[in-house]
């Protein structure tokens, strides 16, 4: 079984190597401030007999990020660049000036905007909580005691204050079995 394998990955490895011998003649491109070597058009090259933008996740050798389809490749060098960085290294020093502070501009409006929708959202709700209203969740006398409730020695025979809770009201889910029976001080 390890022969076989062994042949199977010498044919592919021969097959491949005769695909890149083949497709010299398609590194036709001539970037000196990209790559020292002509490069060839990444969706114009194959990768085992398919289009290689189909079957290749490249790496682009100068910002290190993985995509589907490279923009210009060396299969000589196992070099693939991004259509952003090829552009970036063709730029002229004023034109990487004016892309850095377009860039930086962008950064600084997507901070702001994210800042903006942070402020919104804890504006929001501020408001929720502002408008939460007790009344509505609770009983007068839950809200406002009786004095007799809240005083220690209100209620001479118990000498402790009791505070009730009346329950869920009816919600459709919790049980609910009606007001209180018997009134608490």
């Amino acid at each position: 079984e390890r022969d076989r394998q062994e042949k199977m990955n010498a044919i592919r490895e021969k097959d491949r190597a005769a695909e890149i011998a083949s497709q010299v003649v398609k590194h036709k491109h001539h970037f000196p401030k990209v790559h020292g070597c002509k490069l060839a058009k990444t969706d114009e090259l194959l990768l085992g007999g398919d289009p290689r933008s189909y079957v290749y996740e490249a790496h682009c050798k100068e910002c290190n990020l993985r995509f589907r389809n490279a923009f210009y490749s060396c299969e000589k060098c196992e070099y693939d660049i991004c259509e952003e960085c090829f552009s970036e290294k063709n730029m002229t020093a004023a034109e990487k000036k004016a892309e850095a502070a377009r860039k930086a501009a962008l950064e600084k409006q997507e901070r702001e905007a994210a800042l903006e929708r942070r402020r919104l959202k804890e504006a929001r709700e501020k408001e929720r909580r502002k408008k939460w209203d007790p009344k509505s969740h609770f009983k007068p006398r839950i809200i406002d005691p009786p004095e007799k409730s809240t005083d220690p020695d209100g209620s001479k025979n118990k000498g402790f204050t009791v505070w009730c809770s009346d329950g869920y009201g009816y919600d459709g889910w919790h049980s609910y079995e009606g007001p209180p029976d018997k009134e608490f001080d």
